[in-house]
């Protein structure tokens, strides 16, 4: 099927002069289907789309400029206007040209309400120099582009663009080590299973680590963690670290083919995983299984700290992407770069050892290694939900409202499920009254 070309198509490095002849060719022929009305074809998207994607025309523009009305313009001139009001529904800008006395006079109607305080003026007034140029200025109809912004915005962008920073050092393992001394008896990890302080879980964890790396693990080596959420795939990713190798997140509900082309693929010799899953799981003959769940197993395990022995530019994960468009593909990411996103949001978002994250995402799923390692990098606590009500926010609600989280990092179709569940119950912890929520980000920290 051959698509059509847009209707306003800027993506040419044309000239101003170029551009509006396109589009002024592609208006008459619009004209050329006027017996179906721009009313008609909303009503016909909206009919098609079920009504759960309202199409609208909120932008309008009517032109006068070749108006022959005698009973409304006399002998070139129209009355000096005095109020003029456009009420057109579910229009939020309705914009209008005419001719007076040989003047361009331009009219702009809009819902102030709908828009930042301050934009429409700028906006307006952008559009005004910019007709300005072109009428007195036979060189900007040669120009490609126009800088419009007004001084202050521009000061703002710039300011909010200027990252220039440098790159925090240590490793996601590393952050949370520096939080152990300053945290020891503070809570790390809350779980209905089990609860860890920060200096539980720096002992677990460099059990685990110890026993790995008695094992083989090295850097640049990959670790699986197939797991159910829990308490233990946060000591799982931090023991796998402090033994110096990487970890690859295996979602334990795929396909017994998919998990065994995953672990193949990473050439994994080791799996960390939970009892149950140890026992109902079919594993490749070649991988060993350690169930962090089981206490005996760690008795004679020493709790001291290892030696640090990979670089910030080492390996410190790989997530698969779902495979939906063919085979799975991996994507490794090193300490450096997760270790730079996490540090800017916990400084975006200022994070300090008060908040409390509500860990819902999957851990193959990359917003998972900011529920760990960022909320521990800061001091703060991981909420995290029963593996069996991962998905039900009515449980969400109640881990919020008893353990008062204050950070909320998921996919956006998570945060409208809770939405969805807590708008009718006057009894639900909300968390509508927010305050900074940055754009952009998955990230959003109450108030």
């Amino acid at each position: 099927m051959r698509r059509a070309n847009p209707e306003v198509n800027n993506s040419l490095p044309d000239t101003f002069a170029a551009r509006a002849k396109r589009l002024q060719n592609q208006i008459w022929n619009d004209f050329e289907h006027s017996h179906i009305s721009g009313v008609q074809v909303l009503r016909e998207l909206n009919r098609q789309r079920g009504g759960s994607s309202r199409a609208a025309a909120p932008v309008v523009f009517a032109s006068s400029l070749d108006a022959r009305d005698k009973e409304t313009f006399t002998q070139g001139r129209v009355a000096d206007p005095i109020f003029a009001c456009i009420q057109t529904p579910q229009v939020w800008l309705d914009h209008s040209v005419m001719e007076n006395d040989g003047a361009c006079v331009l009219f702009w109607d809009a819902v102030e309400e709908l828009f930042p305080e301050g934009l429409l003026d700028d906006m307006f007034n952008a559009y005004q120099s910019l007709l300005s140029r072109l009428a007195l200025e036979e060189s900007a109809w040669q120009q490609t582009s126009f800088q419009m912004l007004p001084p202050s915005q521009l000061a703002e962008r710039i300011e909010v663009n200027a990252t220039q920073a440098s790159v925090p050092q240590g490793m996601l393992h590393t952050l949370f080590a520096d939080q152990v001394s300053k945290r020891l008896e503070s809570l790390a990890v809350i779980s209905s299973d089990r609860i860890l302080s920060y200096s539980e879980l720096y002992t677990r964890s460099n059990q685990v680590g110890r026993w790995l790396r008695q094992l083989g693990a090295r850097p640049n080596v990959l670790v699986a963690v197939v797991m159910e959420k829990g308490w233990e795939q946060v000591v799982g990713v931090l023991g796998f670290l402090q033994s110096g190798a990487a970890y690859l997140p295996i979602n334990p509900s795929l396909p017994k083919e998919r998990l065994w082309y995953l672990l193949a693929q990473s050439e994994v010799g080791l799996v960390l995983t939970q009892s149950w899953l140890d026992e109902s799981l079919e594993w490749p003959i070649n991988v060993k299984r350690l169930c962090i769940d089981r206490d005996a197993d760690f008795a004679t395990i020493s709790p001291a700290p290892l030696e640090i022995i990979q670089k910030p530019e080492d390996l410190a994960y790989v997530i698969f992407t779902s495979g939906s468009t063919g085979l799975p593909k991996g994507v490794m990411i090193d300490h450096r770069g997760a270790v730079n996103t996490i540090c800017d949001i916990n400084q975006r978002f200022h994070v300090v050892p008060d908040d409390r994250v509500l860990a819902l995402s999957a851990l193959n799923f990359d917003l998972s290694v900011y529920d760990i390692f960022g909320t521990l990098a800061a001091g703060a606590a991981i909420v995290i939900p029963d593996a069996t009500s991962i998905r039900d926010p009515g449980h969400w609600a109640e881990w919020l409202a008893r353990e008062k989280v204050t950070i909320w990092n998921s996919v956006p179709a998570l945060m409208q499920m809770y939405i969805e569940y807590a708008s009718p119950h006057a009894n639900t912890y909300l968390l509508f009254a927010c305050g900074d929520v940055e754009w952009g980000l998955d990230t959003c920290k109450f108030a």
